[in-house]
């Protein structure tokens, strides 16, 4: 994998690099229980990123899936208004690399920590970052939990409690990405490509 795509995705594409190794087999909460924060929602651009035009969309259930059509798990269809959907355009922001990848957000200590659905091969589980959003809502930092004790872990608790003991230490972390707003739009993939670009 090259430097440029490297750095260029978000939570999910700088878990790449240490997906197998850092993955959890269960979230840190069992089930959704967080609400989408509308403020996450829309087109974002890593500072790191040297193509400028490669971007990162992130959508709701109601943008990513048609109506009355679900492929996912019956828990996401119950619990569709707490998870995001994010993609990644590579190729100068062109190509959806990465796409409509299913995540939800946990809170831990009032911090917030995104759960993202990951499978490679013959891997199932969870990659898990720390997401700090700033104020306004305009850039978030996005940090890979890199702890390769997570995969055998044998529940969400016992996934929480690990972070929770580890959380403010800096080599509990690995891949930090900086992202900056470029729209608030998260309606189609091909809109998406149009308004980003």
């Amino acid at each position: 994998m090259t430097q440029h795509i490297r750095y260029s995705l978000w939570i999910l594409l700088a878990t790449l690099t240490w997906g197998c190794r850092s993955y959890s087999r269960y979230p840190i909460d069992q089930k959704p229980i967080i609400k989408i924060d509308t403020a996450i929602l829309g087109s974002w651009k890593a500072v790191e990123d040297t193509d400028r035009k490669n971007f990162l969309l992130i959508q709701n259930s109601h943008d990513a899936i048609p109506e009355g059509y679900y492929t996912d798990s019956a828990d996401q269809v119950k619990h569709k208004d707490y998870y995001y959907y994010i993609t990644y355009f590579n190729r100068h922001g062109k190509n959806p690399l990465y796409q409509q990848w299913t995540a939800f957000l946990s809170d831990i200590n009032n911090e917030k920590f995104v759960n993202v659905v990951y499978m490679h091969e013959h891997v199932s589980g969870y990659l898990l970052v720390k997401l700090n959003i700033n104020s306004t809502n305009d850039t978030i930092t996005t940090a890979l939990v890199a702890d390769t004790a997570l995969k055998y872990f044998h529940s969400s608790e016992y996934v929480r409690d690990q972070i929770i003991k580890h959380a403010d230490d800096p080599a509990f972390y690995s891949d930090t990405l900086h992202f900056y707003k470029l729209n608030g739009y998260h309606g189609g993939l091909r809109g998406a490509v149009e308004r980003s670009n």
